[in-house]
């Protein structure tokens, strides 16, 4: 019996002791609210981001795909920096307005020309002559605009060649 008080004193110090652990702790609780609420917003913001990146991979999706088809049909991305696009192979065209050293032609994107391709400019007839060469500035489907790439041997003329490349006969 003894052993028993003895038990239950030990208890009723212990019990006091581990009474403010048990129960609840108001500065815990409000810490633990405002965490809960902090992880909700994240959780909310982080929906609302994934959504908008999920609309700017889809937009950036069809853009991609409005470029390829643009790309398509302008016959070619146009020229890479720093390199001259190859022209279409036996391309041929005219000249039919000078201005200085602009010149209008009669091939434009329907015969694949784009923005950047040189062609040759030549005159023929009782005095066949190699001109020089013409990079092509703008381009419509029926004609195109071109800039003389240096010097030309002579003044290019209404009625004078453009093509992809000169071949001698």
């Amino acid at each position: 019996m003894m052993r028993s008080l003895v038990l239950f004193a030990a208890l009723g110090l212990v019990l006091p002791a581990l009474a403010p652990a048990a129960g609840p702790d108001p500065k815990a609780e409000i810490e633990i609210a405002r965490l809960k609420k902090a992880l909700q917003e994240a959780v909310d913001q982080n929906k609302a981001l994934k959504g908008r990146v999920d609309k700017l991979e889809a937009d950036l999706a069809e853009v991609v795909k409005e470029l390829t088809r643009l790309k398509a049909k302008a016959g070619g991305a146009g020229p890479a920096k720093g390199k001259d696009p190859d022209a279409p192979p036996n391309l041929q065209g005219e000249v039919t307005k000078v201005d200085g050293d602009l010149m209008t032609l009669s091939a434009g994107s329907d015969s694949g020309l784009v923005k950047g391709h040189v062609l040759e400019v030549f005159r023929r007839g009782a005095a066949p002559k190699y001109l020089g060469r013409v990079r092509i500035i703008e381009v419509s489907p029926k004609q195109s605009v071109g800039q003389a790439v240096g010097r030309m041997a002579a003044p290019v003329e209404k009625g004078d060649k453009v093509a992809s490349r000169v071949s001698v006969k």
